[in-house]
């Protein structure tokens, strides 16, 4: 088994776009709101999840604290379970969330002289959704 780091590749289809590979696991056992783990089925995937990793269910993004065992049993602790996952649903390995542009002049950048911009980003979570 190899760590998350591994490059993942677009493979492309014949009308010239691509699908992504997304590595993920699917959750054993239903976790609540609170909760601080969950339980995942990690056979499917070729790699290990280590601690520190974010991964995330519907959007919502949690770090992985803590694991005990592997296979089919693996106990991930997490930093937070937001919101219901139940059982058999897809965790995504590479996390996503929805967030918000805390300026919404910052997808304005200005222009230097060389026709450069240098847009400082500024996201905040969405999560009053």
């Amino acid at each position: 088994r190899t760590p998350l780091s591994q490059p993942l590749v677009a493979r492309p289809l014949s009308d010239r776009r691509a699908i992504e590979p997304r590595p993920v696991v699917i959750t054993s056992q239903p976790a609540a709101p609170g909760d601080e783990f969950i339980l995942v089925n990690e056979t499917a995937f070729t790699g290990v999840i280590p601690v520190g990793w974010i991964i995330s269910h519907n959007d919502w993004p949690m770090r992985v604290l803590w694991r005990e065992a592997a296979g089919a049993e693996t106990r991930l602790g997490v930093s937070f379970v937001r919101r219901t996952i139940p059982a058999g649903s897809v965790v995504d390995l590479l996390a996503t969330g929805l967030f918000l542009a805390a300026d919404p002049m910052m997808g304005n950048p200005e222009m230097d002289g060389f026709a450069m911009a240098q847009p400082q980003l500024q996201l905040q979570e969405w999560i009053t959704r």
